[in-house]
Order: C-alpha cells, then structure tokens, then sequence
C-alpha cells in the first residue's frame, strides 16, 4: 500500500498521543485527579491501548494485502517490518531506564516475531483453501477466481454479464455468460493457483 489513509493516520495519531498520555500518568500522575486536567487525561484511558494494538494489526494487513507477492517483495517487506520492531524494542529499552510503565519494547518484540509468520504458507502453513469456490447468494451467484490467472481480462470480455472485483466474479444466472469461457477461466484459474501456492 502506497496511499496515505488520512483517517487512519489521524487515529494513529490518537493511538499514540493517549498512550504517552496514559504511561505518564501511570508514572506520574494520579489516576484519581479530580481536577480539569485530571479528567482531560483519564479520557484516554483504557481506549488509547486498544487503539494502538488494532491500528498495529491493521498497519501490517494493509502492507501485505495483496494476493501474490514476488520473493523480493516478501522479503522487502519483512524487511521494512522488522527494522520497525528493532527500532522501537531499542526505543523501549533506552525509555526504561527512567519510564518503568514503558511497553514499546514489548511491542517490538511482538511486530518481531509477527514479521517471522507473514507469508507462513511459503513454509507449509497450516488449513486448506479451495483451489476455485462458487457460492449462490440472495442476489447474484459467486464465484472465486484467482485475481491474476492468464488471460482474465480477455476471457471476462467474451464472458457475458457480469460484475468483477479481483478474485470474485459475480453473475445473476448461467443463462447470461458462455460456460466454454467460464470452463476457460476456472482452468486457468487453477492452474495459475497451482503455479503460485506451493504445497
């Protein structure tokens, strides 16, 4: 992902201004200041937290949310995930010689061991996932197609009606497309799942 989400940066923001927020109070402060500024700071409690940990989780989908990735890519982008968590284990460790509610080194140390689990499937991961999928819903009929078999925006010119969007394909009744395309697009689909997902 290249794209800045403005509303997610935004909420980042948040996530880690409440958090500084929170631990100085924690170190600090008192929990059950009654004063204006007391009750401005517990606002970020107990939600700052959670905030930052989903938005962390989120962060690393959004870099790795494509179908398919080369083996330079993979590796690049473990790469960018890592040296996040090396900077802000060293971040923690240097802030916990005078800041004892500092967690960034936790942090670290879990984004390190998340970068170790993307891409597992390279590996041998574990679960199963259909090869191609067909799904009747209420008001279209579903099927799963791989988003980058050969020949797919050929094939889904002479298909017939149809709505698309990467891997789905969406039409209302199979009086309205030619099986011998959809027959085409399935094999291709397949085989081009074969050739990308190792065993």
């Amino acid at each position: 992902m290249k794209n800045r989400i403005i509303g997610f940066d935004l909420a980042r923001a948040y996530a880690i201004f409440g958090m500084f927020i929170v631990n100085f109070v924690f170190c600090f402060g008192d929990f059950q200041d009654k004063r204006p500024l007391g009750h401005f700071l517990n606002l970020f409690i107990g939600n700052s937290t959670s905030i930052f940990i989903i938005l962390a989780g989120m962060g690393v989908s959004l870099m790795t949310n494509r179908l398919e990735y080369t083996l330079e890519e993979k590796k690049k982008l473990k790469s960018i995930i890592l040296k996040r968590s090396w900077f802000l284990f060293a971040m923690g460790l240097l802030l916990y010689n005078w800041w004892p509610a500092d967690i960034l080194h936790f942090y670290g140390g879990y984004m390190h061991i998340a970068a170790f689990m993307l891409f597992v499937y390279d590996s041998g991961r574990e679960g199963d996932a259909p090869l191609f999928g067909l799904s009747s819903r209420s008001n279209a009929i579903a099927l799963y197609l791989s988003a980058n078999f050969e020949k797919r925006e050929e094939l889904l010119a002479k298909f017939g009606k149809h709505k698309s969007a990467k891997g789905c394909v969406y039409i209302q009744k199979l009086e309205d497309i030619d099986t011998a395309i959809l027959l085409k697009m399935v094999k291709s689909s397949i085989g081009h799942m074969k050739k990308t997902i190792r065993k």
